[in-house]
């Protein structure tokens, strides 16, 4: 039987005006967390990952792979912007990816999302969150590296997503070890029937 898959979604946005040093601080976020991961051994069995690049329209730089074929491309961290085609192209990725429990058999655990933000939605990114409510996730993380209003962020908030500021002076990577993995975890090894573990 194949290994259940624990699926990371990371959402990318790094608009040209954040220059090189967003980008970096993006992609050592990033290898922070794909470390954590490569250290745990379930996660080494069962987490996948995918990079969600959005620009005016947004594209899968990284299509749903195991953590131990991951690799971190400098491709996933170029210049982009437009949230809302992000997260439409998330909903429709998991849809498309994912496994669900049928008739007793389990399958994938739901999806995880990590968002790094690094400025104002140029659109109304609404509908893509509402896209976003209408399937069930695991949990939803944001780092807001950039200037970015607090009526978004609250909304953010209000869909599910974890919200840490990157320039507040706290460590983004601390909040998301202690805030996500580990409580992703804690409900893992609960016990969980098949109708609280679906996605759909």
């Amino acid at each position: 039987m194949t290994a259940r898959r624990l699926p990371y979604y990371f959402l990318v946005e790094a608009p040209p005006l954040s220059g090189i040093i967003n980008i970096t601080a993006c992609r050592n976020f990033f290898d922070s967390i794909i470390s954590t991961m490569r250290a745990d051994p379930f996660a080494l069995e069962s987490v996948h990952l995918s990079v969600i690049k959005f620009t005016g329209g947004a594209k899968i730089s990284t299509p749903l792979v195991s953590l131990c074929s991951f690799e971190l491309s400098i491709d996933g961290f170029e210049p982009g912007f437009g949230l809302e085609c992000g997260l439409t192209e998330l909903v429709s990725a998991i849809r498309s990816d994912l496994v669900p429990s049928n008739g007793g058999v389990r399958g994938d655990w739901r999806p995880n999302v990590v968002l790094w933000l690094t400025s104002e939605p140029t659109v109304n990114f609404e509908k893509g969150l509402r896209e976003l409510e209408s399937i069930r996730v695991g949990s939803c993380f944001a780092v807001v590296a950039g200037s970015v209003s607090m009526s978004t962020t609250n909304r953010l908030k209000d869909a599910g997503f974890r919200v840490v500021s990157a320039a507040s002076g706290e460590d983004p990577f601390f909040r998301w070890r202690e805030d996500v993995w580990k409580s992703q975890f804690d409900w893992i090894e609960a016990d969980i029937d098949d109708s609280e573990d679906s996605f759909f």
